[in-house]
């Protein structure tokens, strides 16, 4: 970028930004998507005066960086004015969304419990199951081994879901 008026709309965009994310949306908005749109226009000059090895170099040292920097500021920003609020851009939700279904698929989900609730927890889901299971066995499958077996596994899961000590 050589020229003045280049850099003054590129600092004007991200003030316009700024001003979005202090807003009611508290979204960078179209601003900030012109910022990344423009970082990505940015990369195409690195690679053709650079080649591929040095343009990579240039493309991530130069305009991805301070975009990546640029991002992270308006976080900072948005967390010091107001402490509680979640950024409501795109790829924040994208990424929230994301990290909740892995941590619910792992089985992590709940913030607040500890390690000794989520065992429980998941031994009891684990007993429903094989009560489910056991339900669907006729009474003679339920006599040979893969009933006592499950018969077993349930009173295991039983036990460490911690329901046995209820006196009722």
């Amino acid at each position: 970028m050589g020229s003045t008026a280049e850099r003054a709309a590129m600092f004007a965009t991200a003030l316009m930004a700024r001003a979005n994310l202090n807003g009611s949306k508290q979204a960078p908005g179209v601003p900030g998507t012109l910022t990344w749109v423009i970082t990505c226009v940015q990369i195409v000059p690195a690679y053709a005066e650079s080649g591929l090895v040095g343009g990579t170099v240039r493309a991530f040292v130069g305009p991805v960086l301070a975009a990546v920097l640029w991002h992270l500021a308006m976080g900072i920003e948005l967390r010091h004015r107001s402490p509680d609020a979640d950024s409501r851009s795109l790829t924040a939700l994208l990424t929230r969304q994301a990290r909740e279904q892995l941590l619910a698929r792992l089985g992590i989900a709940d913030r607040d419990a500890d390690a000794a609730r989520i065992i429980r927890d998941r031994a009891l889901d684990r007993a429903v199951t094989l009560i489910l299971r056991a339900e669907t066995m006729t009474a003679d499958k339920r006599t040979k081994w893969r009933g006592r077996r499950l018969t077993r596994r349930l009173h295991q899961a039983l036990e460490q879901a911690d329901v046995d000590r209820d006196e009722r």
